[in-house]
């Protein structure tokens, strides 16, 4: 990912364990002021059956947590 805006400051980091908790500890260390995380939008059973990393990371961190869902994307027609 590179970002459009050659004046933007990004950081690359690669963490091990469990996501939400690497997120949140990763953010900490950086001293973050926001994290922005994709998120499949899934409700009711789904998220219950496969948990969500977006909404445990919004509980644990410390900064605000801005969550993206992925846009729909509409069937092939044939």
């Amino acid at each position: 990912v590179k970002p459009s805006d050659p004046n933007i400051p990004v950081i690359y980091r690669l963490v091990t364990g469990d996501p939400a908790t690497s997120v949140v500890q990763a953010a900490e260390e950086e001293n973050a002021d926001l994290i922005v995380v994709g998120s499949h939008g899934r409700t009711g059973l789904g998220r219950l059956l496969m948990g969500s990393v977006a909404e445990a990371i919004v509980r644990k961190a410390h900064c605000p947590v801005i969550t993206v869902k992925a846009p729909h994307k509409a069937p092939d027609k044939k």
